[in-house]
């Protein structure tokens, strides 16, 4: 059914303008040329069904997927004890740093 609706029916009806308004050869022109309007739909037609093809590819591959993020208790325990580490240490250099002054300003 569509390359008759497609291709066909603009033929006949190509034709039979064509015979209508110039005899024979406007029959053979009407007919040409309904022939070439069927072929220039079902051509629209097929790059249309490409491209949305490509699309559907494309936002396919660009899927945003969510990520699940464990955020546990562990985890969070984790996180305190660096940051008490970090503190930790920045205190013990500062008392070095401390120790080591004093140390100079005695002579030691």
């Amino acid at each position: 059914m569509s390359w008759f609706s497609k291709s066909f029916l603009p033929t006949v009806i190509g034709g039979v303008g064509g015979f209508l308004m110039g005899g024979y050869a406007g029959a053979a022109v009407g007919a040409g040329l309904g022939a070439y309007s069927g072929y220039q739909t079902d051509k629209t037609e097929r790059e249309q069904k490409k491209a949305a093809k490509k699309m559907e590819e494309e936002m396919a591959k660009n899927e945003v997927k969510p990520t699940i993020v464990d955020d546990s208790r562990q985890q969070e325990e984790r996180r305190k004890r660096n940051q008490l580490k970090q503190g930790s240490a920045s205190t013990v250099l500062a008392g070095d740093y401390r120790q080591s002054a004093a140390k100079r300003l005695l002579g030691e």
